[in-house]
């Protein structure tokens, strides 16, 4: 005849069984309802097209689209993701510039050393360059910032 300790003990051993099951069997349905995670356009190791399928599969997922309905999306996703990306690198050049013009600002401060001036110098340089190789093809796009890219006189 068993003690009550061990009556105890098989009790909970049995209800932390069912517990750790109704745990795997929820997950396990709720891991194949989950939607796609979204993909953001600000990150920048996205591509546009790896951008359009993953909105395309969370829509699909969201809306229960029909095969044909999923294709009209997906070629609205398209034709909105190249803009998208083309605003954001706008964008992201807008502001590599502004940080370009803080650059002339700070030069002309008077209160700071002439090391720090030639160090400022050096960083604008450096800035510039990054600028002119990242967005190149926007640089050819945008003529009225090329004023900002001049390089300093000394």
């Amino acid at each position: 005849m068993a003690t009550r300790f061990q009556r105890s003990a098989t009790l909970a051993a049995c209800l932390g069984t069912l517990f750790a099951s109704g745990l795997a069997i929820g997950y396990r349905l709720g891991e194949q309802r989950a939607a796609p995670a979204p993909v953001s356009a600000a990150d920048t190791t996205v591509s546009p097209d790896d951008w359009t399928s993953r909105a395309c599969d969370a829509l699909q997922h969201d809306l229960a689209l029909s095969p044909e309905q999923s294709d009209r999306v997906r070629s609205h996703l398209t034709e909105a993701s190249q803009g998208i990306f083309l605003d954001r690198e706008r964008a992201l050049l807008q502001i590599h510039l502004r940080i370009l013009e803080v650059h002339d600002v700070l030069a002309r401060d008077p209160s700071l050393s002439d090391q720090q001036k030639r160090r400022l110098k050096a960083s604008r340089a450096k800035l510039r360059s990054l600028i002119t190789s990242k967005f190149a093809d926007l640089l050819r796009d945008s003529p009225d910032s090329l004023p900002l890219l001049k390089e300093e006189k000394a």
